[in-house]
């Protein structure tokens, strides 16, 4: 008899504790009000920027010779092409923004990456002088840019269905 009583009282105990911890359980877990509104649902949108710019290009030359300068410093800061807005994607860029710089030698052309960009932004110092300009870039189309120094003049063309200058 003394075993069922134990039993008996280390059944109650059980029950007793099990029956705590899933109150306790159950009072701390973060269950939503029934009024809430729902969590926005996250997806993952993927963009692709069709009929990709053919080439851009940018030469620095002398006023009076016309000869690619040497020893200009170019800071060139592309500018993202963006993906539409609509229902299935959002207004994102297409690449990351990043600055390339370089020192011009006696190359003419330099060209420029493309891919996923619009245009972009250039500040050129050379001989105690700081130039700036910037060129867009079109669908299927080369972006031929060219700065005069000391001078700052510039002249920007764009051609469809050309890769070079």
């Amino acid at each position: 008899m003394r075993r069922r009583t134990t039993a008996a009282i280390l059944l109650i105990v059980v029950v007793a504790v099990v029956g705590a911890l899933s109150y306790l359980f159950l009072s701390s877990s973060s269950v939503p009000p029934l009024n809430t509104s729902p969590t926005p649902v996250t997806t993952t949108t993927f963009c692709s920027i069709t009929c990709q710019a053919g080439g851009a290009f940018l030469r620095i030359l002398s006023d009076s010779t016309q000869v690619p300068v040497v020893g200009a410093q170019v800071s060139a800061a592309n500018k993202p092409a963006y993906c539409g807005s609509n229902s299935y994607t959002t207004n994102s860029p297409a690449t990351s923004q990043t600055t390339i710089t370089f020192t011009t030698n006696s190359t003419e052309w330099y060209s420029l990456n493309t891919l996923n960009n619009a245009g972009y932004s250039f500040v050129v110092k050379y001989s105690g002088q700081s130039y700036t300009l910037t060129i867009d870039l079109r669908p299927v189309s080369t972006t031929c840019a060219t700065l005069l120094v000391p001078s700052g003049h510039t002249n920007s063309t764009i051609t469809e269905l050309q890769t070079a200058c």
